[in-house]
């Protein structure tokens, strides 16, 4: 079986290595992107990611206006948004536009990996490091 892809748009080369290594920890295959630009050509070549982590701040096109884009070319993907710097009402209108989450850097590695495992979950149960027989919390199912 296939390992999931997950598409991370940054311009920092650190930064996308940084979350190559951590989504490689979670078994997950990552294709790394410079711009939005790039991501969007790389659509008309294969299927679209199981999850896009992206910048907010791109050269080019932005983040926001890549979520735009993707809703007007009816692309479903999962977005997590990154911002180096970012304000409530900017975090409100990536949500609106369908972001799934909106974290500020520096990102806290076991956090993303929290968020991008809920994500792929109903997708991938077997994504390394879940656990499916977890026992409930309270209140969960009995």
């Amino acid at each position: 079986m296939a390992r999931p892809v997950v598409a991370v748009i940054d311009p920092d080369e650190g930064v996308r290595e940084s979350l190559r290594a951590l989504l490689n920890t979670l078994g997950l295959e990552v294709a790394a992107f410079t711009s939005a630009e790039g991501f969007l050509t790389s659509l008309g070549e294969a299927m679209p990611p199981a999850c896009l982590i992206t910048e907010l701040h791109l050269h080019g096109m932005s983040g926001m206006d890549l979520q735009r884009r993707l809703l007007e070319e009816n692309v479903r993907v999962p977005v997590i948004v990154l911002a180096t710097q970012a304000d409530v009402p900017t975090a409100v209108a990536c949500m609106h536009l369908g972001a799934a989450h909106f974290m500020e850097k520096p990102i806290v590695g076991p956090d993303l990996a929290r968020r991008i495992r809920r994500i792929l979950e109903p997708a991938t149960p077997a994504v390394a490091g879940h656990r499916s027989d977890a026992v409930p919390g309270p209140g969960g199912p009995a």
